[in-house]
């Protein structure tokens, strides 16, 4: 079958293959789901590529899970997650051929979260290579392609991830996010991605890109399910960063557009695509015409953002790689190789500098939001690139140029689609103070809402 015609087919715009209704669905309907994912999984992995170890659809796992199907219950929600992230008894590769043999004796606490509320996993996704960019063309086991038009690549480093959840071949899934990794590729494959407060996860057994830029988020097909997901991996794994420091009520008190202020800052709309900034102005008028205020703020220049993170995480990256670059240097991907080698030439005070301004820059954009409750940019500045033009550094900038800030700051953010089914995806990035998760999450509920009744 055409692969193209064969996609379409699978392509999903319903409510269908959701978190939440798998959950509230009964018995005989959840199991159509989970055979009907894992099928899709087989189907469309030699087309997209979304995996690179494809587990075998467990035996009846709606029995095991009985004992998970309360309120907090997943009841054997299939689920994917990213090949940095170390499962027990299955291969972690984090895209390279250095682990193609590595087999964890445990679960990162992440997974054993979902794991003891009954979710299962179908597969590790493909990814950029050890996390270190944002296409996921991944010179060892392929490129991941993009579900809307395989032409086009998924974003990364969380690019299968991202593939998986748009071609409805899990309901939901872990990715990491250093720059912009989860939401990235979230955007450009139309589904939604979310990156926590730093910390509020543990990264507690995921191989490291950079330590303190490191975050584990999720991906799924609405903010309901990122949310779903995000309560049962903070009750569970082992967290240790605040969440909700914006007050008990938080939630409730976003939860109507009417009165929300959006702060928008215009260096995050240089730079955009014509077409990427139309989509994001048209969202804007939309929350205007709800009721919502926006609020022009000024934040730090991105070039100081971008050399600040850059220096810390090639520090950091080479810190962890330096192990292996010696007897296994010929085995790591060209672009890999290009940031431990700029990271080998960093000094220990340039190090210290940079984490010096890191802290300058938090400061300021925990000042802008005395200004506004959120902030609002277009997720990337461009729709998902070519695959045969994506390597160029212009590319690779535009895709984090939006993202990369809020890793330094460790500040919560979420990419939201805001065009119709109909045309190629762009994602509206919602950000706010650090440990205000669940505001975020409620004010991105409504956001979604907004543009859903606009975009049938």
């Amino acid at each position: 079958m055409d692969p193209v015609r064969l996609l379409k087919n699978y392509h999903l715009e319903d409510d269908s293959y959701t978190l939440d209704h798998y959950l509230k669905s009964g018995e005989e309907e959840r199991r159509r789901i989970y055979t009907e994912t894992f099928k899709r999984a087989e189907s469309l992995n030699p087309i997209l590529n979304s995996y690179i170890t494809l587990l075998h659809e467990q035996l009846n796992p709606h029995t095991r899970s009985k004992g998970a199907a309360g309120s907090n219950g997943f009841r054997g929600a299939p689920f994917a997650v990213k090949d940095v992230i170390e499962t027990a008894g299955v291969v972690t590769t984090a895209g390279s051929l250095i682990l193609k043999d590595y087999i964890p004796d445990e679960d990162a606490p992440c997974v054993t979260a979902l794991k003891k509320r009954g979710a299962v996993v179908v597969g590790k996704t493909n990814t950029h290579e050890f996390a270190a960019g944002a296409t996921s063309i991944n010179p060892h086991y392929g490129p991941v392609k993009n579900p809307f038009d395989i032409r086009r690549i998924s974003g990364g480093s969380s690019g299968g991830s991202a593939a998986a959840v748009a071609s409805g071949s899990s309901l939901f899934a872990l990715g990491t996010d250093t720059g912009g990794s989860v939401r990235i590729p979230a955007a450009l494959c139309g589904v939604t991605g979310f990156k926590p407060s730093y910390s509020a996860i543990s990264t507690e057994g995921v191989i490291p890109f950079s330590w303190s830029l490191d975050h584990v988020g999720i991906i799924g097909r609405t903010v309901a399910d990122c949310s779903k997901v995000f309560e049962a991996m903070r009750a569970d794994s082992g967290n240790n960063g605040p969440v909700d420091g914006c007050g008990e009520h938080a939630e409730s008190r976003f939860f109507e557009i009417r009165g929300m202020v959006l702060g928008m800052c215009r260096q995050y709309l240089e730079g955009c695509s014509v077409y990427v900034r139309k989509q994001f102005e048209s969202a804007i008028t939309k929350l205007r015409q709800e009721g919502a205020k926006t609020v022009w703020i000024t934040l730090p220049p991105r070039d100081l953002t971008q050399a600040c993170r850059r220096v810390i995480l090639e520090s950091e990256a080479y810190s962890y790689h330096e192990q292996y670059l010696t007897k296994f240097g010929p085995l790591y991907g060209e672009d890999v190789k290009k940031i431990l080698e700029r990271g080998s030439h960093y000094l220990a005070a340039d190090y210290l500098d940079a984490q010096r301004a890191r802290t300058r820059i938090f400061r300021e954009y925990e000042r802008a939001f005395d200004e506004c409750d959120f902030l609002a940019t277009p997720t990337v500045q461009i729709v998902a690139p070519l695959l045969g033009s994506a390597g160029s550094a212009d590319t690779r900038l535009k895709l984090i140029a939006n993202t990369e800030a809020f890793n330094l700051t460790g500040q919560p953010a979420i990419s939201v689609r805001i065009t119709s089914k109909s045309m190629l995806p762009v994602g509206l990035q919602l950000s706010a103070a650090y440990g205000c998760d669940t505001r975020l999450l409620a004010a991105a509920k409504s956001v979604e809402a907004v543009i859903k009744g606009g975009n049938p």
